[in-house]
């Protein structure tokens, strides 16, 4: 594990940002596959990632880009008018707050004194 985080560490906070935003319409595309499936799960890998090693901003960004394509696959296969913008409303607060969190948590770790 610690390779891993080494490796995104190194990396330039561009690519990450970008692998996020490319990450975000292909995890969307498998949505609209399966229709009434909620993937809610699978948008918060790219919002994870951008609000960890990115930013808090760069990770909002990703989060609504992800409620954004959350509502077009929802939009395809909502018969119900009231759940239509009620549901991925609920969804782009979830990762919202997820966004927020993890930088939050980052920046708290990042404080505390490891003991190597």
């Amino acid at each position: 594990m610690a390779e891993i985080t080494g490796f995104l560490d190194r990396q330039p906070k561009w690519v990450l940002f970008a692998a996020g935003l490319i990450s975000v319409p292909v995890i969307g595309f498998l949505d609209f596959l399966t229709a009434d499936i909620s993937l809610l799960f699978l948008y918060l890998m790219p919002v994870a990632l951008v609000s960890w090693y990115v930013g808090c901003w760069r990770g909002l960004l990703i989060a609504a880009a992800s409620s954004l394509a959350r509502f077009a696959a929802y939009r395809v296969f909502s018969n119900k008018p009231v759940l239509l913008y009620w549901n991925p409303a609920m969804d782009a607060g979830f990762m919202i707050v997820m966004a927020l969190l993890f930088n939050v948590l980052r920046r708290v770790l990042d404080t505390v004194p490891r003991k190597d």
